[in-house]
């Protein structure tokens, strides 16, 4: 049970990071973050930002607007 808690704040914690960087004070235009076996990618292209998820070769690809 301790080691889900820990897991489950640490990835709260990654989904934060990458939250700021693209929405937040100082945003990013593009960034990349890994975690274990994931890579999570972004780019912003005018008012849309695409983020690529890879968990060991599986990738997702979403779209979101650039303002939340």
């Amino acid at each position: 049970v301790f080691a889900q808690q820990l897991q489950g704040q640490l990835l709260s914690s990654f989904a934060n990071q990458i939250t700021q960087a693209i929405f937040g004070p100082n945003a990013q235009t593009s960034g990349t973050f890994s975690y274990g076996s994931t890579s999570i990618s972004f780019v912003t292209i005018g008012n849309e930002v695409n983020i690529t998820i890879d968990t060991s070769g599986s990738i997702t690809t979403i779209t979101v607007p650039a303002t939340p």
